[in-house]
């Protein structure tokens, strides 16, 4: 396979031992290598050479790739040739470093233990962050205390990095990548990497998992469950907005479609009616993740089909306060540029309280006036209607969701109740999403409903199974399955 002549964004496979390979999802590195059967270039020098080639390449010969082997001296004779280098080399130092730095940057894929990392220069990995494979505690401590930020790999795991992103692939045995840095007091914290990532995210924000949101709402949320979020149309100048919107004659509003989960945003059934209801093929989409705390990986998520199709997509991240832009430059991307605005799954509570401090609520229900079409699952499904039932205060709803699994006990983090809590009201009805699961309390969400219903039984309820969605269109509305079920 030709290479480019143009710089590539390099792509590495940082192991936690070279069994890795007999573990991690080749089909992700041949994925980097841009090859359904890329060839394979193994660099070892030991006397057990063909041993190791074997091991190392044999789920890659499993899928028809060409593999080919040579010493460290001689394997830039092979650049031109090899799209992936598993660069097995023991020592210090990399013959033709330079040549491999070469072969990086021109798109061929790197697999090696992250000391072979070091030496190729800070593009490659950050002066503050090292990466290392195994755990050495001593090490890490040693580390941390010089003011680096740690990424340890497991044995069986790897650590991919894309340019400036990555992602972790798990191993058997739950292996995965950890990170270790120190809080703003100085002390050490860290947290494991999630290893369920089908697209890489900004390493910088990888370096962040163990560091808990800002928010100073977070410590007490179920003090604010009797909030009241539902906007009053007096609140907004509707007078204004109804002249505004008077060529709208033919839109019928609020346009919502609700899924009942965040995973729903991919199936077919569910983006056609997105589409449909923005009146055009590629809608631009605003994409609102407070609810999983501006994560990148559930951007990934959510927006993945829509960026598959063409869409033009934004992010407006408020979550936290350095991030959130000005009144007018939200108003812009809100009412003004937005087609269709998404919201996350995740936190509804922290969400609304976040949109109602920065006044993002109120511009997004001026956008749905205008004919915006509003989605979102899970959390980004009941911040539409004037209530929901919600897992807001389960105890690992939070951003940094790992590192309270690492130090909660199955026990504790089973430990919470449902709550209803006010939002936006555009549906004037309680809506349940995940209607058909349950969670992590062994409750069903339909079980614990019927005590809701008792409560207030004059509040109409909707429940939302996880692969449907409710299509709202004005006072009408269908039910629209995602797996035909």
């Amino acid at each position: 396979m030709a290479k480019s002549t143009a710089a590539a964004t390099p792509s590495i496979v940082a192991l936690g031992s070279y069994q890795a390979l007999k573990q991690t999802k080749v089909d992700q590195v041949i994925k980097l290598s841009k090859s359904s059967a890329p060839n394979i270039l193994h660099v070892h020098s030991a006397d057990d050479s063909a041993i190791k080639l074997e091991f190392d390449s044999a789920a890659f010969a499993d899928r028809e790739c060409a593999v080919k082997q040579c010493n460290p001296n001689d394997w830039h004779k092979f650049k031109a040739w090899a799209d992936v280098i598993i660069y097995r080399h023991d020592q210090d130092d990399v013959p033709s470093h330079e040549d491999l730095i070469n072969a990086i940057h021109n798109g061929t894929v790197l697999c090696a233990v992250p000391r072979i990392l070091h030496l190729l220069g800070e593009d490659i990995v950050p002066s503050d962050t090292a990466i290392i494979e195994g755990h050495d505690q001593t090490k890490i401590d040693n580390l941390v205390n010089a003011n680096k930020r740690v990424i340890a790999i497991d044995e069986l795991a790897a650590f991919v990095i894309v340019g400036e992103n990555a992602m972790t692939i798990g191993g058997e045995g739950g292996s995965t990548c950890h990170v270790y840095t120190q809080d703003e007091s100085g002390e050490s914290i860290t947290g494991p990497l999630p290893t369920t990532w089908n697209e890489p995210i900004p390493i910088e924000e990888i370096l962040q998992f163990p560091m808990p949101a800002t928010a100073s709402h977070l410590d007490a949320l179920e003090e604010h469950v009797d909030t009241d979020f539902v906007i009053a149309d007096d609140v907004l100048q509707m007078a204004a907005l109804e002249e505004e919107c008077a060529d709208n004659t033919e839109e019928v509003f609020p346009k919502i479609v609700a899924c009942g989960r965040t995973e729903t945003l991919q199936m077919q059934a569910i983006v056609d009616k997105v589409v449909e209801l923005s009146g055009t093929d590629l809608p631009k989409v605003l994409y609102v993740g407070t609810a999983s705390f501006d994560r990148t990986d559930r951007y990934n998520v959510c927006t993945k089909k829509f960026r598959e199709i063409g869409c033009e997509i934004q992010r407006l991240d408020v979550s936290e306060l350095d991030t959130v832009p000005t009144m007018d430059e939200m108003k812009e991307v809100v009412t003004e540029w937005a087609e269709v605005i998404m919201c996350s799954g995740g936190n509804t509570l922290h969400a609304l309280l976040r949109w109602k401090d920065v006044g993002l609520d109120l511009l997004m229900k001026e956008a749905s006036l205008k004919g915006v079409v509003l989605c979102g699952g899970s959390a980004g499904a009941g911040c539409w209607f004037s209530s929901l039932h919600t897992d807001s205060l389960r105890p690992d709803n939070m951003k940094n969701k790992e590192h309270v699994k690492n130090e909660l006990s199955e026990e504790e983090l089973a430990d919470w109740d449902y709550t209803k809590i006010s939002a936006l009201g555009f549906v004037d009805a309680v809506c349940i999403p995940h209607f058909d699961k349950a969670g992590t309390n062994g409750v069903g969400r339909e079980e614990d409903a019927e005590r809701i219903l008792q409560e207030s039984p004059t509040t109409p309820a909707i429940g939302v199974d996880e692969n449907a969605a409710l299509v709202v269109v004005g006072n009408e509305a269908l039910a629209v399955s995602g797996d035909g079920k």
